[in-house]
């Protein structure tokens, strides 16, 4: 259950960081915010707010594993982590994307 539960705030994670990129990426390319059919209240301040709170969930996701230092569970708990990041530097390797900086 947390295995697939800290995938879920890898997830949300990634979309909240997605959210924060577009904004400033439409603003970069000269476009207008009054083009966009629904704006977000909070931005900035919401994705970032998420952005944290996800990836203090993740690094929290099993403290008492941590302090019994029981690597079993600590692997069970977070194997989504490295599989994610192994899939995203492979999907970069093998398209040659780049992050495009703002």
């Amino acid at each position: 259950v947390a295995a697939s539960g800290l995938t879920g705030f890898i997830a949300w994670a990634g979309i909240a960081a997605a959210h924060y990129r577009f904004r400033k990426a439409y603003i970069a390319q000269g476009k207008s915010l009054d083009d966009l059919v629904y704006k977000a209240k909070w931005y900035p301040f919401g994705p970032i707010v998420a952005l944290v709170l996800c990836i203090l969930v993740i690094v929290g996701q099993d403290l008492e594993s941590f302090h019994t230092l029981n690597w079993q569970a600590i692997g069970i708990t977070y194997m989504s982590v490295p599989l994610f990041i192994v899939l995203y530097v492979g999907y970069k390797i093998k398209y040659h994307t780049k992050v495009i900086p703002l």
